[in-house]
């Protein structure tokens, strides 16, 4: 069956409950009943011609005890998976004295970039760089039963996975993907992730339940519909900040975006009182706002341009932006819209060629 091509009309504006909006979401559903893209949405790359590269089907994979994981594929050369996880899991899981994810691989290789800001019709956006390790990524997909469904990026290297031991061939230890979310989006519109930074102590012996910086990621999709759902959730516990330690970005589909970082024991909020909001790698709380844009220079390029169109950008505007504080070892570049619940995402600075999901949304509890 031919891939339906929507590129045309990804790149139209989108007006809230418009004609083309509805169209988009008809386009999202009517994909999804066809089973092109399993039970989420639509995923499209490009080759450097401009001409539309068909996904690798689907197949099933299952855990090392036999049981059914979900549907998965290859979607970019990168290497980069898709895994629609169909298997039960349990966030009390993430609950462990050790549940954390260690990041540390070299803490030169961090420089990470993330803004909120909103379209010309006013829909509120998220772009994210993801600089890290030459690393093999998966676009995650998750439904769990009574929380909320999501799409969110994995780097597979620590699922055991490289260039050389793929999950194709591997498939077993996908089962704990769901853990271990970089970035991501759920159908509420709350859009999440981190970025590295000097140091970080979260709150100690509270009796607060313990759990790894990813971890918290993976409770906020499953459970939080709002930027103050999230913060609210994050102070429920001690979150184990590994090396490097990070801070968080959030934003949700009302608009309302915020840095939550953890110094001194506190966990602290910070909102621009601006309709966009910037993250690297350094803490908002330890540099005051004058001097914030000599702290890092990508920082200061994303601030300046956000500044110039009080934190609008076009669909465009938002992938150049991303492009302009790329470096050479920029992983992915994400861009996620609330409103629409659609991810486009770009691989290892691969601008000219994005890839693009729709997130079909659920009645949940």
């Amino acid at each position: 069956m031919a891939f339906l091509d929507l590129t045309n009309l990804w790149n139209r504006p989108v007006r809230p409950y418009g004609f083309r909006r509805r169209l988009r979401a008809g386009a999202c559903a009517l994909t999804a009943a066809l089973g092109l893209a399993g039970a989420f949405g639509w995923s499209q790359g490009k080759a450097a011609g401009g001409v539309p590269v068909q996904p690798a089907a689907f197949q099933l994979v299952r855990s090392g005890r036999g049981t059914l994981l979900g549907r998965l594929r290859q979607v970019d050369p990168m290497p980069c998976y898709e895994l629609v996880y169909e298997a039960d899991y349990r966030l009390e899981d993430l609950v462990r004295p050790t549940s954390s994810a260690r990041l540390s691989k070299g803490a030169e290789a961090y420089a990470c970039t993330g803004f909120s800001a909103r379209l010309p019709e006013g829909q509120p956006l998220y772009g994210r760089n993801f600089d890290w390790h030459p690393n093999p990524a998966l676009v995650l997909m998750t439904r769990p039963k009574g929380r909320y469904a999501s799409i969110s990026l994995v780097d597979n290297s620590y699922l055991g996975y490289s260039a050389t031991r793929t999950p194709m061939e591997a498939p077993q230890d996908l089962e704990g993907a769901w853990r271990l979310p970089f970035d991501g989006m759920n159908e509420k519109g709350l859009v999440v992730g981190m970025m590295a930074v000097d140091h970080a102590e979260g709150p100690k012996g509270a009796g607060k339940p313990r759990i790894g910086e990813l971890g918290i990621l993976r409770v906020l999709l499953d459970r939080a519909a709002t930027v103050r759902d999230a913060i609210t959730l994050m102070g429920e516990y001690e979150i184990d900040l590994a090396n490097p330690p990070i801070h968080y970005l959030l934003a949700d589909r009302s608009g309302d975006a915020a840095i939550v970082e953890f110094t001194g024991g506190k966990l602290h909020v910070f909102r621009t009182g601006k309709p966009w909001a910037v993250s690297t790698n350094f803490l908002l709380g330890e540099v005051p706002p004058p001097a914030r844009d000599r702290a890092c220079w990508r920082f200061a390029k994303v601030s300046d341009r956000l500044g110039q169109s009080n934190g609008v950008l076009d669909r465009k505007g938002v992938l150049d932006l991303l492009e302009a504080v790329s470096v050479p070892r920029t992983r992915w570049s994400a861009v996620y819209e609330p409103d629409s619940l659609t991810l486009t995402l770009v691989l290892v600075r691969r601008f000219r060629q994005p890839h693009r999901w729709c997130l079909e949304t659920k009645t949940s509890p």
